[in-house]
């Protein structure tokens, strides 16, 4: 505090600054449609269904003994995946004791602030990078990788996204939100009626003209609902209070949210464009996150756990900050995100 005094004088007092981060906001993984699944290897072996089908059973003599029916058989492929690895590490220095020093003159205080600072760092840039990843996956129909054995993952395989034609969202003669209900009725032939089922809502990613179309079209407006409405749904009310920062609002029963500030989405999506995503029940396993372990450390980062953080000193026991994300995001559903925009 002496040089404080030396330049402002003996009453000169150290305040927190007014500082805020441009932080990327973690809509996706705030709307939790991602199980996350717990691995103690960082590679794994997924299996996928190659034929699907419904089986019906057909009718049958009650007599006759060789008169049966017989399930067919489904088949199913493996394939093993690595998982993207994110690494971060901060040493706590002397330099950083002599800055924090100015609010905490204690050693011991500024060493923990410095460390607390810089966990908190890695947290939200893993979270960020994860953030991203589940934004591609999920919009991108993708996961890109330059470590991964796999390199990069096409959910779609090489086929085409689902795509319906434009819409006329500023349209007062023809409600464009019948439009989206058969964007939806395409969604459930997508998915099937076995996975139909399992939906358990609908999230409209709306940009643009789309968004404002969805909000304000006088056809719709009526039917446009809000989290403090008796009518919304707990599932839309939910939504809103953890993505406070979204315009938010429900029609007909399907959450649409307003990411025209998302340049991340709006690069999936186009910047008058639109995405009908089905949420659907864990169970179902359409949307996985899967999280490994560390692989830095001989014995630290195994928790099952999706951000591995832990501290090591060097040789003079100053403490290093080591934060490790190994993760993979699978999207077993890329047909049935149904793209689109405003005419």
């Amino acid at each position: 505090m002496n040089d404080l005094s030396t330049y402002f004088g003996v009453n000169t007092a150290v305040v927190t600054p007014f500082a805020y981060e441009n932080a990327l906001n973690t809509l996706i993984t705030n709307l939790d449609l991602f199980d996350v699944q717990y691995h103690t290897e960082n590679s794994i072996l997924l299996t996928d269904l190659i034929d699907q089908f419904v089986q019906v059973a057909g009718e049958t003599s009650p007599y006759a003994q060789s008169d049966w029916n017989a399930s067919k058989r489904q088949e199913w492929s493996n394939k093993l995946f690595q998982m993207k690895h994110v690494g971060s590490i901060n040493a706590v220095t002397s330099r950083d004791l002599e800055q924090y020093s100015r609010q905490y003159p204690n050693r011991s205080d500024a060493m923990l602030v410095a460390v607390n600072d810089f966990s908190e760092a890695h947290y939200r840039s893993h979270a960020n990078r994860v953030e991203v990843d589940l934004i591609t996956a999920l919009l991108g129909l993708k996961v890109e990788s330059e470590y991964a054995g796999q390199g990069d993952l096409d959910f779609l395989d090489g086929q085409a996204k689902t795509t319906v034609p434009a819409i006329d969202f500023a349209s007062t003669t023809v409600n464009p939100f019948l439009a989206i209900r058969k964007a939806v009725r395409l969604q459930s032939e997508k998915l099937g009626s076995g996975l139909a089922a399992k939906r358990t809502g609908v999230i409209i990613f709306a940009a643009g003209t789309a968004a404002d179309g969805l909000s304000s079209n006088p056809l719709i407006s009526d039917m446009v609902k809000y989290a403090g409405d008796a009518s919304a749904t707990a599932l839309f009310t939910r939504m809103v209070d953890s993505n406070p920062a979204y315009d938010s609002f429900q029609i007909g029963g399907i959450t649409v949210i307003d990411v025209s500030m998302f340049p991340e989405i709006v690069a999936h999506i186009g910047e008058n464009g639109f995405a009908i995503v089905p949420v659907m029940d864990k169970a179902a396993q359409c949307y996985q996150l899967h999280s490994g372990v560390g692989v830095r450390h001989a014995e630290l980062g195994q928790d099952a756990v999706l951000h591995h953080q832990y501290l090591i000193k060097d040789e003079f026991q100053f403490p290093s900050v080591v934060t490790e994300t190994s993760y993979l995001p699978v999207n077993n559903i890329p047909q049935a995100i149904i793209f689109g925009s405003a005419a």
